[in-house]
This record gives C-alpha cells, structure tokens and sequence, in this order.
C-alpha cells in the first residue's frame, strides 16, 4: 500500500514550517494521537503567528496565543 499524498503539501509554497507541521500530523494521527495534537497545537499557533504578522498585529515578544488570538479577533 503506498502512502496517499499529505493534504498540507500545498501550504508550502506559502511556509514550508506549516506543511512540515501538517504533514507531521498526518503522520502520526493513527499511531500516536498525542504527538498528533501536539503538532496540530503547533500548526495553529504558526498559523495564527503568520496571520498576525500579515495583518500587522503581531508583537513576538509579548503574545500568547490567547492574546494573539484575541488582538486578531478585535482586529477583524
């Protein structure tokens, strides 16, 4: 059986760090859950970083990601 093609493999032309941590998850969703949700905790928290970046609200020396999510949702 040969292994399907990631579903995050397209993220990579935009970060290549998001794709890797995507596809990390993929790989490791059915032999270990709790590797998986901690790189889905990691893809969230590069997502929303690069979000905030974009959208000039971010500030990397002082965010958490419940502050970082919060300014963005303030922000709109």
């Amino acid at each position: 059986m040969t292994p399907s093609p990631s579903n995050f493999l397209h993220l990579a032309s935009l970060s290549q760090d998001l794709a890797r941590l995507g596809v990390q998850a993929e790989r490791y969703f059915a032999e270990d859950p709790n590797t998986c949700l901690l790189k889905l905790r990691q893809y969230a928290e590069l997502m929303a970083q690069l979000t905030a970046a974009k959208a000039g609200v971010y500030q990397p020396e002082d965010d958490n990601q419940s502050d970082l999510l919060g300014r963005l949702k303030n922000t709109g």
